[in-house]
């Protein structure tokens, strides 16, 4: 970006790509590409010049500030870590959504995998109870896969009711340990810790 000074001003700014006037002239969107390389700084076109840090992440406010710097236009750009209470709502809501990732992803026990939705658990649990009321049903067939299907008695069906509950389970455990650690969390601390780890095995 180009920019006009005046005095200790920055008095317009001109983007690379964009038409502009300059005293009574207008100047097309590739008036860079076409004039000598020493036009704009004789023109008083001066290129803007960055500084500061840039990075952006979820608990720092980034902004800027314009100014003429020995004559130069500069944006300085700084970086403020957010409040203690913005930090970690952002963790608690990072966590949350994690473990709902997991709670509804694949999920593999004795080689076979379920993907944990509500439909899955729902048939799931629905099959083990149908065969809990009708004794002469000793096994029923389980899609795994596209045209994949495994044949499944009512101890496998019953175990992977168990593991499913379970795995559930321990992911509202850890979801709970990293929410009460959060809690204690200064915002400069929130900005360094790690919501993926202490999270159960899919078994995959």
């Amino acid at each position: 970006m180009y920019c006009l000074v005046s005095g200790d001003r920055i008095t317009a700014y001109i983007n690379e790509g964009s038409p502009f006037t300059l005293g009574d002239i207008q100047y097309p969107s590739d008036w860079l590409a076409k004039c000598a390389p020493d036009w704009p700084a004789a023109n008083g076109l001066l290129t803007l010049v960055i500084t500061g840090d840039q990075t952006q992440d979820p608990f720092h406010q980034t902004e800027y500030a314009d100014s003429v710097i020995n004559g130069v236009p500069t944006r300085t750009y700084t970086r403020t870590l957010k409040t203690q209470a913005a930090c970690q709502s952002f963790l608690y809501g990072a966590v949350g959504t994690l473990r709902w990732q997991k709670e509804t992803g694949p999920f593999t026990v004795s080689g076979i995998t379920l993907t944990l939705d509500e439909t899955t658990k729902s048939n799931l649990s629905g099959a083990i109870q149908l065969m809990d009321k009708d004794p002469s049903l000793t096994s029923i067939s389980w899609k795994v896969g596209p045209n994949t299907f495994v044949t499944l008695d009512k101890a496998t069906l019953t175990a992977l009711g168990v593991a499913v509950g379970v795995y559930t389970q321990q992911l509202f455990v850890a979801n709970k340990t990293h929410c009460d650690a959060i809690a204690a969390l200064t915002a400069a601390q929130c900005a360094t810790y790690d919501y993926t780890t202490g999270w159960p095995s899919n078994g995959a």
